[in-house]
């Protein structure tokens, strides 16, 4: 059957209507279904909007300067020296997607060391490269750094301090419309040194490798004035150098678990598992807030009587006119295997031990001063030859300026 030409002409036109209603609605429908989830999602992954001028490069810096003195007092060690740190550090911000981090430390002491394994005489200065890299964020909830990173393992609270890694990471932030909920997801992937520039670092393991993945959370509890942190990591460690196992046997980690000695030192037992931590902090008043936080840590590839640790502290803070008054308490209960303890810091070298730490902070905020004084208390757990019941006293001050 053939349509008349103007019939035609007609049901084309009622066609081209039908569709264009249904066109309307459906984008009508589709408009409808974002605003109502962009209500109720947190988030919405959406590229930066592009801009047709080019944003000024901004820069930032600031400086930290450490002053402390030391005491480490045991049967094998005698320690009594003063420690400067200096650290600058260096920011470049090209609009909010692109930035490159510069910090380095310059470690200066003076002073006299005798133990097992060290001549008597002044510690070694040193300039340490903390972290040289570029970060880029694609969109607001993405992030890719790489280059020399801080690393560690859990980012709320662990064993293992933050050391200068080559690597990567990625991030991925999920922020709730209303701000109360934050959960986040990181993965490193580094190649281990022991954190200075000096050479030969990784000299035998060009394979070395760390990697972890971490999944935390952040939630504000707004009726009791809380915050509440949640962070747990698997991490590995894999072909560690002999500077590392030679290092580590010496403080801290069990002569058992090495094969070989000196330049030779091998670790015969591997480093992986998981590390997980716990903060909660509480604003009791406008004046005074309290902060429990923990850790623990268990190592699968090492024996069970040394694969684990724990470790929490409760700080309180208080307010007054001029001055912060901050004093704090932990203990901790950690086997000598769970990490290797050459990426531990000195005043919190736990490794094969138990014990506590008291400390008080005195914080000038206008001033940007923290003076410090703190006592730890470190019994061995497994008797080595290398390790001994500890006492360590540290007092020092603390200064940051920003300069841009």
């Amino acid at each position: 059957m053939t349509l008349a030409p103007d019939l035609g002409g007609k049901v084309m036109l009622i066609r081209f209507g039908i569709l264009a209603a249904l066109a309307l609605l459906v984008l009508s429908s589709t408009k409808a279904f974002a605003q109502d989830a962009s209500s109720t999602a947190s988030t919405t992954l959406s590229a930066p909007v592009p801009t047709t001028e080019l944003s000024p490069i901004k820069f930032k810096s600031n400086l930290d300067v450490l002053e402390v003195g030391r005491e480490f007092d045991d049967r094998y060690l005698r320690s009594v020296n003063s420690l400067t740190v200096v650290t600058p550090h260096f920011d470049a911000i090209y609009n909010s997607w692109l930035s490159f981090d510069l910090e380095m430390s310059g470690v200066f002491v003076a002073g006299n060391t005798k133990n097992l394994y060290t001549e008597e005489g002044k510690g070694t200065n040193i300039v340490i490269l903390d972290e040289a890299a570029v970060s880029m964020k694609p969109m607001k909830e993405l992030e890719f750094r790489a280059g020399a990173l801080l690393t560690k393992i859990n980012p709320i609270l662990s064993i293992m301090s933050e050391n200068c890694f080559v690597g990567t990471t990625q991030k991925f932030t999920y922020l709730s419309a209303s701000e109360n909920l934050k959960i986040s997801a990181t993965a490193n992937e580094s190649i281990p040194s022991a954190g200075t520039v000096t050479p030969g670092l990784i000299d035998d393991a060009p394979n070395a490798y760390f990697v972890s993945g971490t999944l935390a959370a952040d939630i504000n509890l707004i009726g009791v004035d809380s915050k509440l942190k949640f962070a747990s990591t698997a991490f590995q460690f894999g072909n560690l150098s002999s500077n590392v196992a030679s290092d580590s046997r010496f403080i801290g980690n069990s002569p058992m678990s090495f094969d070989g000695i000196g330049d030779l030192s091998r670790f015969s037992i591997g480093f992986g598992g998981f590390e997980t931590a716990l903060s909660f902090k509480t604003d009791w008043t406008k004046t005074l807030s309290t902060e429990i936080v923990g850790s623990t840590i268990i190592n699968q590839k090492a024996p069970g009587d040394r694969n684990n640790g724990v470790q929490a502290f409760v700080n309180l803070k208080k307010k007054f006119q001029n001055f912060n008054l901050v004093p704090s308490f932990g203990i901790f209960n950690m086997a000598a295997d769970v990490t290797p303890a050459t990426y531990t810091i000195l005043p919190n070298r736990f490794h094969n031990r138990k014990g506590f730490t008291a400390e008080i902070d005195i914080q000038l905020e206008k001033q940007k001063l923290v003076f410090f004084g703190s006592y730890t208390r470190a019994d061995v757990l497994q008797d080595t030859v290398y390790l001994a019941d500890r006492n360590m006293y540290n007092l020092g001050v603390e200064a940051k300026y920003d300069f841009l």
